[in-house]
């Protein structure tokens, strides 16, 4: 299962790459607020990105990998992960940095 939670790891740092967020669970090109799954979001917070990897990971492997993903990025952060998030202090960086750590763990 640790397999199937790096396979969604690994997608959600291609989408936190691809454009990350914070205070929303993504945003459209203007910045305004929109859902994660909506076609205009061209960057994401970390739960939104998490969410999206698990979707994109095929079904069968992804369900598993989605909750031991999230249990590991929260164990990882300390708290709740949009709160890590949003913190004003965060970069992208560190939320890209923090899943490389959490796959790291998850590998050993």
């Amino acid at each position: 299962m640790s397999a199937d939670a790096t396979a969604v790891l690994r997608a959600t740092r291609g989408v936190v790459q691809r454009g990350w967020t914070q205070r929303a669970q993504a945003r459209d090109r203007d910045g305004k607020p929109v859902q994660a799954t909506d076609p205009r979001a061209v960057t994401w917070d970390i739960s939104a990105a998490l969410y999206l990897a698990a979707k994109g990971v095929d079904a069968l492997r992804s369900r598993g990998g989605f909750t031991l993903a999230l249990a590991a990025l929260t164990a990882a952060c300390g708290e709740s992960l949009e709160w890590w998030n949003d913190r004003k202090e965060r970069t992208a960086q560190q939320v890209l940095e923090l899943i490389d750590n959490t796959i790291e763990a998850l590998e050993e």
